[in-house]
């Protein structure tokens, strides 16, 4: 798989896999479109720190269908605010991500599903401190069952097979409840989310047969847990367009020598909705 090399070719990748997936539509179809940007204090992805400094992360996705089967396709990149330190998996300020992504989810009354695939752009041009031999770009198909048992109550499983450089699997577990929070206050009604997460790696360790292999964690088993409040409003007109805000305060345990370096972090995204509305999201209405 050809490396990362620039910012300049991400953009054209994101843009180019964007337009091919809006102009291949029917032509009867109704598409939606939307845009999260979100402000991170660190990015942190399954427990790995990313980036020990300040990030802004901005999605563009466009989706056809019903809220209750949507297929939606999207860009994500992240952007350094300030100089990282050496507690970073990439440190040098040439370092970073985007990815590409699309995805098929289902909603029944009690259950929900969801399959797609990612693709994960490196800019591993000088990036140093990692904890895999080579970082070079990866696929991975993914899939999700979210189940209600209660009415503020969710309980869900995911799945993610690298297809690409690692060829493992990465499992997490989410427990959320669902408090009413804005209903004695002047503001737009919303929630308050109490959440609880576990990831779980089989075959995204190091490979010791495979020294060459790109990995994620030291060592198979639980990587890591998270606590997190998540606070959300509903949706409030902006012109054609509708918006939202949430806010999310992470603090999390470390069981893996790759992730002991994380650290508790706070984000705040603006989500900005067209015709339709991502299912799965956390202020999603």
């Amino acid at each position: 798989m050809p490396r990362y090399t620039g910012g300049l070719y991400n953009g054209a990748v994101s843009i180019t896999f964007l337009l091919v997936f809006l102009f291949t539509l029917p032509a009867a179809a109704q598409v939606g479109f939307g845009t999260d940007i979100a402000f991170k204090t660190r990015h942190v992805w399954r427990g790995l720190t990313y980036r020990n400094a300040a990030v802004v992360q901005p999605d563009l996705f466009i989706t056809l269908g019903k809220p209750t089967s949507l297929l939606t396709a999207g860009a994500w990149t992240t952007i350094a605010l300030s100089e990282a330190d050496t507690n970073d998996i990439g440190y040098n300020r040439n370092f970073g991500e985007s990815n590409l992504w699309i995805e098929y989810a289902h909603a029944w009354e009690k259950v929900d599903v969801a399959a797609g695939l990612t693709t994960y752009l490196f800019n591993a041009r000088r990036a140093v401190k990692l904890p895999i031999d080579t970082l070079i770009n990866t696929h991975e198909l993914h899939g999700r069952i979210q189940v209600h048992p209660l009415s503020r109550l969710d309980l869900g499983l995911a799945a993610w097979y690298d297809v690409g450089a690692v060829k493992g699997t990465y499992l997490e577990a989410t427990l959320r409840i669902r408090l009413p929070f804005w209903n004695h206050f002047a503001l737009p009604v919303g929630s308050l989310i109490v959440q609880g997460q576990a990831g779980l790696s089989r075959g995204q360790e190091k490979n010791k047969e495979k020294t060459k292999e790109m990995a994620y964690f030291e060592k198979a088993g639980v990587t890591h847990y998270d606590v997190s409040l998540i606070l959300t409003s509903d949706y409030l007109p902006l012109g054609p367009f509708k918006g939202a805000l949430q806010a999310e305060f992470h603090v999390p345990s470390n069981q893996d020598l790759s992730t002991k370096n994380t650290k508790a972090w706070l984000g705040f995204t603006l989500t900005v909705l067209g015709l339709r509305c991502r299912p799965g999201r956390n202020i999603c209405p």
